[in-house]
C-alpha cells in the first residue's frame, strides 16, 4: 500500500490509509476525551474550592462562571463519547474543550490579577496538554496555541501594562510556544501516522 504523505499537511496521499488514520485517531480520542473530561472536572472542582480561599470577594462570580461553563460542557462531552452520532467529531470536541479551558483561564487570571508569567505558564500547559493527551493534529494545536498567545499578547500589550524587558521576554515566550507547538504537533502527528 502506498504511504506517501503530503509534506505540508502530513496527510496520506492514499485515501484509504488517510481514512484509516482518522478512524484510529477518532477511536483513541473517544477514550482520551472521556478520561480528560473526568480529570478536568476534578481539577476545576479543586480550583473552585481554592478560589474560595484565594479571592473570597470574587468567589461567587468566578465559581458561577466556572461551574456554569465547564461543568455542563464537559459532562456533555463525556456523554457524547458514548454516542455513535459523534463519531468523527471527537477531534473538534477535544479542541473545543481545550479552547474553553484556555479562555476561561484568561478570564479567571484577569480577575485574580496574578503575574503574567503565571498566566503564560497555564496557557503553555494547556497547549501541551492538548498536543500530548489528545494528540491534536498539528494544525489544531497550532491554531489553539496561536489563539491563546494572541489573546495573551493583547493582554500584556493593552491591559497589564507590562513594559521593557518583561514585555519583550513574555512576548518571546508566548510566540516561542507557538513555534514549539508547531514542531511538537508535527512530530506527534508524524509519529502517529508512522505507527499506523
Amino acid at each position: 500500500m502506498e504511504t506517501h504523505q503530503n509534506r505540508l499537511t502530513l496527510a496520506f496521499r492514499n485515501k484509504e490509509l488517510e481514512h484509516a488514520y482518522r478512524a484510529d485517531q477518532e477511536e483513541f480520542l473517544r477514550t482520551a476525551v472521556r478520561s480528560g473530561m473526568i480529570s478536568s472536572l476534578f481539577i476545576w472542582s479543586v480550583g473552585v474550592v481554592a478560589l474560595y480561599f484565594i479571592v473570597p470577594d470574587k468567589f461567587q462570580m468566578l465559581a458561577a462562571t466556572i461551574i456554569g461553563s465547564t461543568f455542563p460542557y464537559f459532562l456533555f462531552l463525556i456523554y457524547a463519547t458514548y454516542l455513535e452520532r459523534f463519531q468523527g467529531w471527537f477531534h473538534l470536541l477535544a479542541a473545543s474543550s481545550n479552547l474553553l479551558a484556555g479562555l476561561l483561564l484568561l478570564v479567571i487570571f484577569f480577575h485574580l490579577q496574578v503575574s503574567e508569567y503565571a498566566i503564560l505558564t497555564a496557557l503553555i500547559f494547556l497547549v501541551f496538554f492538548g498536543l500530548y493527551s489528545y494528540r491534536f493534529r498539528w494544525r489544531s494545536g497550532l491554531a489553539l496555541a496561536s489563539l491563546y498567545m494572541a489573546c495573551f499578547q493583547f493582554y500584556i500589550s493593552f491591559v497589564s501594562g507590562a513594559t521593557g524587558g518583561d514585555y519583550i521576554l513574555m512576548t518571546f515566550y508566548a510566540w516561542s510556544t507557538v513555534g514549539l507547538s508547531l514542531v511538537a504537533g508535527r512530530m506527534v502527528e508524524a509519529n502517529d501516522r508512522l505507527a499506523l
